[in-house]
């Protein structure tokens, strides 16, 4: 480019920054980052708002508004993708008194929270183990009329069923999923089976470990532990090897070879912790 006489724009240069911070050479971001303010071009909104996020994934807040600071001073208005990266940034250093300073901000200048901003709170509120607030946020979201993900229904999910929280309202939510026509994804289903085991209800686990199988899908990530454990104090401890044969025989070898490691692994732990003079 250089060679032919042509500058490289805004957009290259942004490209090259984000391209140096994913490979973690954050000096050589900078640097450029500078010289585009020294030489020019000069730094746009995504421009800075890549440094901001980076400086909140590394948990440096201050400098994140430092950076936010003086992208305002060189005229340069923040979006709302700036704005949710200085909200995630908060609530991960767990400053949720910044968050709600950042959420007025952004109504005062203008500038309204979209999908993700709401998906990011609610993940958020999710994460630090507050359903009620993650459900307060989700009720606003769809108040606004912005139409929710399947990102955020399973982290709904996830915000009911983690600990001793609501398991209604977390079967509420996958059936509101389902009434708004939003199909689940793999993680959708990982979560609400562990859900069930949670909540020592292994019966329906079984029933949507067969559906998401028959709908093609691999092997849920889900305490098997609890799962087989709960079925062997229902009279039932054979129940992954059944399982295993089960999709075995409707030709899912691979999803069928996980059932049946499982199993092996719960024979091998009963054998172990039978008394040897038995």
């Amino acid at each position: 480019m250089l060679e032919k006489g042509m500058d490289p724009d805004v957009v290259v240069h942004n490209t090259m920054i984000e391209g140096l911070l994913r490979g973690q050479r954050r000096p050589e971001a900078v640097k450029m980052f500078e010289l585009m303010k020294a030489k020019g071009p000069p730094p746009n909104v995504w421009t800075y708002t890549m440094l901001i996020r980076d400086h909140c994934k590394q948990g440096k807040m201050d400098m994140a508004m430092e950076c936010f600071e003086e992208m305002q001073e060189a005229k340069c208005q923040p979006d709302v993708a700036t704005y949710t990266c200085l909200l995630v940034g908060y609530g991960n250093a767990k400053q949720m008194d910044r968050v709600t300073a950042v959420l007025e901000e952004m109504t005062q200048k203008g500038c309204p929270p979209d999908a993700r901003t709401y998906n990011a709170l609610i993940k958020l509120l999710t994460n630090r183990n507050m359903p009620d607030d993650a459900a307060r946020i989700y009720k606003k979201m769809i108040k606004k009329g912005l139409e929710p993900t399947i990102h955020t229904y399973n982290m709904m999910m996830k915000s009911y069923f983690v600990g001793d929280s609501n398991y209604a309202m977390g079967c509420a939510v996958w059936e509101e999923m389902h009434q708004r026509g939003i199909c689940p994804d793999v993680n959708s289903y990982t979560v609400f089976i562990n859900g069930h085991i949670r909540h020592g209800r292994p019966e329906e686990a079984y029933k949507y470990i067969e559906e998401m199988i028959n709908k093609g899908m691999k092997a849920p990530q889900i305490d098997y532990n609890k799962f087989a454990a709960d079925f062997s104090k229902a009279g039932k401890p054979d129940i992954l090897f059944e399982l295993a044969q089960k999709v075995k025989f409707a030709g899912k070898l691979d999803v069928s070879n996980v059932f049946y490691q499982w199993a092996d692994r719960m024979k091998s732990r009963v054998k172990r912790n039978v008394p040897s003079d038995w």
